[in-house]
């Protein structure tokens, strides 16, 4: 994995397969995934699912919002991500339900309860 930085940040990316690993706070995957370049590699196979490099735990796919959203490989453990190409292009072309603003102020409430 190399470190490419982003828009806020910097985001893993294996230059061979085209796979980018998402930290749980490395930013909002999907602004994440339009903000790296479009990946021109084979999408990886994988033999068994690839652990995440900050637990040791292998990541299950799941969708990528509990209520929705394209399905990533995700940590159990720490929430990372370990988005292939193709869950790199999922990503990058969702959009949540309700606008950026609306999300926002959602997290806002959440976390002043």
């Amino acid at each position: 994995m190399e470190p490419r930085p982003v828009a806020g940040g910097t985001v893993d990316v294996c230059e061979r397969c085209g796979a980018a690993f998402f930290g749980y706070f490395d930013g909002e995957p999907s602004a994440l995934a339009r903000a790296l370049p479009p990946m021109t590699t084979r999408e990886p196979v994988f033999e068994e699912p690839p652990r995440c490099p900050d637990c040791d735990l292998a990541f299950e796919l799941r969708p990528w919002l509990h209520d929705g959203g394209p399905d990533v490989l995700r940590c159990e453990g720490c929430m990372a991500i370990f988005a292939t190409p193709a869950a790199l292009e999922a990503l990058a072309r969702y959009t949540a339900p309700g606008d950026e603003d609306g999300l926002r102020a959602w997290v806002r409430a959440l976390f002043r309860r």
